[in-house]
């Protein structure tokens, strides 16, 4: 009876251990298959974090994340990843003062992201970037030409900030420009007709 018992504790061990191990050993296979599955987008996501958080506190390591992503997304045609990294480039571009490299940085990205509905903010961004790249450079004309074309991807009187912080730019434009007339028209322009007004 006690070797039985023995003999049923050391097959329960052997059992349990057994299965154990191949637990473990189908464990270890499903991590190493979820990494080698998610063709390194996460990594690019987490490339592209870094270098958005190393803007503009350390220009060289940012650069060196974005172009990490940069290269990861181009090889895996990651267009999300693409996108995020040439933001980066430009920004980074644009805090050392290479502004013609900024500029070239977001043609790119407006190039890659034309036509898609689904990179429709992406492309008006890039156009709001390159206009602040050429009011750096002091090119105005540039500058609104290009806060004009991301204009028309925000609604009518949008509430988005980034549509307020937009009509700013361009109000800073008219009057650098010392273009008082265009000032005051585009000024007019945004605000409700008297006939809305009464109406409202």
């Amino acid at each position: 009876m006690r070797a039985s018992f023995h003999f049923v504790c050391v097959l329960f061990f052997l059992t349990a251990s057994s299965t154990l191990c191949i637990s473990q050993a189908s464990l270890k296979d499903s991590l190493l298959a979820v990494i080698s599955s998610q063709k390194d987008t996460h990594k690019i996501n987490a490339f592209n974090e870094l270098a958005r958080l190393y803007t503009p506190d350390s220009l060289s390591l940012a650069d060196t994340w974005a172009d990490r992503a940069l290269s990861q997304s181009i090889k895996l045609r990651y267009t999300k990843g693409i996108l995020a990294a040439l933001k980066s480039k430009g920004l980074i571009a644009d805090y050392r003062g290479e502004l013609a490299k900024a500029i070239q940085w977001y043609n790119e990205g407006i190039s890659t992201a034309r036509g898609s509905d689904q990179w429709k903010k992406e492309y008006r961004d890039f156009f709001i970037n390159k206009g602040v790249a050429y009011y750096l450079a002091g090119d105005m004309g540039n500058a609104l030409k290009n806060y004009i074309e991301a204009e028309k991807q925000f609604a009518k009187n949008s509430q988005d900030p980034i549509y307020a912080k937009l009509l700013n730019n361009m109000a800073v434009v008219y009057r650098n420009s010392k273009n008082t007339q265009m000032l005051c028209a585009f000024t007019k322009s945004l605000w409700p007709s008297n006939k809305a007004m009464a109406t409202a």
